[in-house]
């Protein structure tokens, strides 16, 4: 199987991608353990979502970073990736 084959987008990899990049990384940064007092990039395989607490009540944080795009965008190719990899294992062994 050649790499655009390999990478083409099936209803399956899509599937599979959609639940891997969102309901996986939605329970990730739910449950990231933060002290109260760190601010954290929560999401695998690179964190791209700001979660955690100043700690200082009032007082407000200038959070320059709230949303990091480009580790979004890694994080995307990669889970589609791994779809793709998980797709053609699937394939294989149903053939067996």
């Amino acid at each position: 199987m050649n790499w655009m084959d390999f990478l083409k987008p099936t209803k399956g990899k899509i599937i599979l991608f959609l639940v891997l990049v969102f309901v996986l990384n939605y329970f990730i940064i739910s449950f990231v353990p933060v002290a109260q007092t760190g601010l954290v990039l929560a999401g695998i395989p690179l964190g791209f979502w700001l979660v955690g607490g100043s700690g200082l009540g009032n007082l407000k944080l200038d959070a320059s970073v709230n949303f990091s795009p480009t580790n979004f965008v890694v994080d995307l190719i990669f889970w589609y990736f791994v779809s793709c990899v998980i797709a053609e294992m699937y394939q294989k062994i149903r053939k067996k």
